[in-house]
């Protein structure tokens, strides 16, 4: 009994061209009584007509969805490599297999509590089934009240608010300008300079690159962001790999300068060169980590007898810099308007998620300059959200004492570097924040936060003897200003503890509470 069995009983006689009549036997189960009554109680064929009709369409659809969406999935994502074969019921099937395999594989054990007892060698198990919002919400509190704990100040609602804040980041796609070449200069900054060739860089995606092996682009400017280029055959079909050198320069100096031998005490992986291997064509790459450049050399390391081009060339670059900054006096000096428009472009490009160290190396945020990259953003994008973001982030970020981590990091996921803090910058940090409310008037955030920076200054004062700081109390902080160990810090530091608390207490006085300091 059933549609399909149905329509393939009829499709049969079809088949067979029978013209007897017919009775239906309609059983849905095989024992034997259910049989006999089956047979007992036969049904002529036109009884199920309809039921035969409606089997027949769904076959029909079936077939017109298969063959169309196949051929279109096929010709759209199939890149004349493989048949994609779409289904009324392999599809959602499929679908339900790879939502299952994705539950698995980002599954997140949960905790959950189970009570167990021994009587008489027998163990019982009992299982106190809770809901797993109940189970989170537990979890929740747990951590909040471990981070409350020893803490002088609350920092559960920092980490949202962190969130809350954080900005989008505004995308533009770059093209490259001109195809250059390097030129030795010994005028030039670090002995080499650009010259545009006559070449435009439209030829590039037209011709062979196999004769070239090499090529140098100019993106007109620096930017920060994301290289992809688009790679596919010519004539025959790719039968091999083919591999490339990318090189991304600041200035043309880098791309003159060998990377190897590496003498540097820096990590290796921040200089800014990528081998990529291209398994088969036609094929877009992106080079997956973030970089920083204006110029960019692409070199052909291994390939067939096939021939191939390089179709297209484009950067994404990314900052969370919005609008545009108030101009300079006309009358301002030439060189200030230059040193003003360099200062705004790097500014921008530091401006990602959080105010960057830089971004090309060092992606993260240090309070210093949040400070100084605060400043400057409060005078030109005026973009306050992110100022708010990085606030926040550090206060949630504080170690169980209450002291400012010197930096932390936003990705995989944000954390501090452990142990990594510094007197100047977390006296700074105060600073950061009377700027801030300055120049926006939250006084939500300054209220909220005005026990981190009160922490700060009642933990420096503990370093004061005679009202000077004592560089050898220990535990001796690690002091940015003037780092290196043979130099005298004394000095530095007793005229920033001055600027800061002077701040601190006029940021006191904005929000009514200089009876705390």
């Amino acid at each position: 009994a059933g549609q399909e069995g149905e329509l393939i009983q009829r499709w049969v006689m079809q088949k067979a061209e029978a013209r007897c009549p017919v009775k239906r036997l309609w059983v849905s189960s095989l024992t034997e009584e259910a049989i006999r009554e089956g047979f007992a109680k036969l049904l002529d064929a036109k009884d199920k007509q309809s039921l035969y009709e409606a089997g027949l369409c769904r076959a029909i659809g079936d077939w017109v969805l298969g063959m169309n969406a196949t051929r279109l999935y096929t010709l759209k994502y199939g890149q004349n490599r493989q048949v994609l074969s779409i289904g009324r019921v392999q599809t959602p099937t499929l679908a339900l297999i790879v939502k299952r395999q994705q539950e698995i594989d980002n599954f997140v054990p949960q905790q959950y509590w189970a009570l167990k007892t021994t009587y008489r060698d027998t163990t019982f198990n009992v299982i106190q089934k809770r809901s797993e919002e109940d189970l989170m919400g537990e979890i929740e509190k747990q951590k909040e009240a471990a981070e409350k704990k020893g803490k002088p100040f609350d920092t559960s609602e920092a980490w949202r608010k962190a969130e809350e804040a954080k900005p989008k980041l505004q995308e533009t796609i770059v093209k490259p300008q001109s195809i250059v070449r390097s030129v030795a200069d010994e005028k030039a900054f670090q002995g080499w300079r650009m010259e545009r060739t006559d070449e435009a860089v439209e030829a590039l995606y037209k011709e062979s690159f196999k004769p070239r092996k090499e090529v140098i682009l100019d993106l007109g400017d620096h930017y920060t962001g994301y290289f992809t280029m688009k790679v596919g055959h010519m004539g025959l079909p790719a039968d091999a790999p083919l591999r490339f050198k990318l090189t991304f320069a600041e200035v043309p100096a880098e791309l003159n300068t060998p990377f190897e031998p590496y003498t540097g005490s820096l990590s290796r992986a921040w200089l800014q060169d990528e081998v990529i291997t291209v398994m088969r064509l036609p094929e877009v790459v992106t080079v997956e980590r973030r970089l920083a450049c204006r110029y960019v050399k692409i070199e052909l390391l291994a390939q067939s007898y096939y021939d191939f081009r390089i179709e297209d060339i484009s950067f994404r670059a990314v900052t969370s810099a919005s609008g545009t900054p108030a101009a300079l006096a006309p009358q301002t000096d030439e060189r200030i308007k230059k040193i003003n428009e360099i200062g705004l472009k790097t500014l921008a490009e530091c401006m990602q998620t959080v105010y960057e160290d830089g971004p090309k190396r060092d992606q993260r945020l240090w309070i210093g300059d949040l400070y100084l990259e605060a400043l400057a953003n409060a005078y030109s994008y005026k973009n306050h959200d992110l100022t708010k973001r990085c606030l926040y982030l550090l206060a949630a970020l504080a170690d169980e004492e209450g002291f400012l981590h010197a930096t932390v990091y936003e990705l995989p996921k944000p954390e501090p570097q452990t142990n990594q803090h510094t007197m100047d910058y977390s006296l700074l940090y105060g600073v950061a924040l009377l700027e801030y409310f300055k120049e926006t008037g939250d006084r939500t955030t300054a209220e909220e936060l005005w026990p981190v920076v009160k922490y700060q200054i009642e933990f420096a004062r503990t370093y004061l003897k005679d009202w000077v700081y004592d560089v050898d109390k220990q535990p001796s902080w690690w002091l940015v200003f003037d780092w290196k160990d043979d130099l005298n810090r004394h000095a530095p530091i007793q005229g920033l503890m001055t600027f800061a608390i002077d701040k601190n207490y006029e940021l006191a006085c904005l929000l009514g509470r200089e009876a705390e300091v």
